[in-house]
């Protein structure tokens, strides 16, 4: 328990001591993280549709009648 409390007192201290993020410069790149976000998010959710796609189409293959094929 006492490792816990240590590790949480740590960082609490590291939380208060990064760089300053204000100013012109900050709210660039706030713009340009926003963006990279929504393209990764839209390519993101386009790759698990095409996936999603491609399990129904191969799954209600096997339930097709008459193309059950049985190897040995």
């Amino acid at each position: 328990m006492e490792d816990v409390q240590r590790t949480i007192l740590g960082l609490t201290e590291l939380s208060g001591s990064g760089p300053d993020v204000s100013g012109s410069g900050a709210s660039q790149v706030k713009v340009s993280n926003k963006q990279r976000t929504l393209w990764y998010t839209l390519l993101e959710v386009a790759v698990l549709l095409c996936v999603s796609g491609i399990q129904i189409f191969a799954i209600t293959r096997f339930f097709k009648t008459g193309k059950i094929k049985i190897s040995v």
